[in-house]
């Protein structure tokens, strides 16, 4: 088993952060995020409880991926899958996250815990722990485990790096808003952009192929017409043949 701590200091406001948290994605910097779907928020004993089910693109190296698929025979998925809880408790000004892969979970254990604590007005404390345990082969886990910490620490990074560009547009005045508003409408018209280009791509696709399917019709209609002629003629000539047979048996008889 594998395990990594991380605590840095933000000088942030910690309401402010939580506030960012809430509306982290989309953001320039964590691009491996890939869908973000809350399954349950409710408020318990004062808590604000969020369960979430998330996908991030795992961006492993070369080495691990084909490694993996020699010990296991199956290839590492382009997004993985994981279920998520935040807890706020704002009286304690706390916010605790914790995340599960689920994704590989008979080869791979993965949790990770993120502790937003308020340390003062304007300062909070990010500390953040990883644990990995790997069961994929006896002889490589424990390189498994510590390449799959590295990988987890580096988007940790540019996670952290999203949320403080978040914060900061959301914090920053007009300007701020307008800008992260911007960034926003960008998303969609690039997605509007790509659907319509799917869409054309897929009827001129539909298009090429009805194309092809009236050639292959009209090739197989003429081969079909040419065997018929062919068939038709050979069917004549041993027609022929049988009667000059039976024409000649018939003299020689006579004589």
């Amino acid at each position: 088993m594998r395990i990594e701590k991380s605590v840095t200091v933000l000088d942030r406001p910690w309401e402010e952060l939580i506030e960012g948290i809430n509306q982290k994605y989309p953001n320039p910097h964590s691009k491996a995020a890939k869908t973000n779907d809350v399954l349950k928020r409710r408020i318990e004993n004062g808590l604000l409880i969020t369960e979430k089910w998330v996908g991030n693109a795992f961006p492993v190296p070369s080495i691990i991926r084909s490694t993996f698929l020699k010990c296991t025979g199956i290839n590492f998925p382009e997004v993985a899958h994981s279920y998520e809880k935040t807890v706020i408790d704002k009286e304690e000004g706390l916010l605790m996250q914790y995340s599960k892969n689920n994704s590989m979970a008979a080869f791979l254990n993965f949790v990770e815990v993120m502790q937003y604590k308020k340390i003062s007005e304007t300062e909070t404390e990010l500390t953040q722990t990883w644990k990995v345990q790997c069961d994929i082969n006896s002889w490589f886990n424990s390189w498994f485990e510590s390449q799959f910490v590295a990988t987890c620490v580096g988007n940790s990074k540019k996670g952290l790096d999203g949320l403080k560009w978040v914060t900061e547009k959301l914090h920053s005045g007009p300007d701020g808003l307008l800008d992260l508003h911007h960034f926003r409408e960008s998303l969609k018209v690039l997605v509007e952009d790509i659907e319509t280009t799917t869409v054309k791509v897929t009827e001129n696709l539909k298009e090429e192929l009805g194309e092809i399917s009236q050639a292959v019709k009209e090739t197989l209609e003429s081969t079909e017409n040419i065997v018929t002629d062919v068939a038709e003629e050979s069917i004549q000539k041993v027609g022929r043949r049988i009667r000059l047979t039976s024409e000649h048996l018939r003299q020689e008889r006579e004589k």
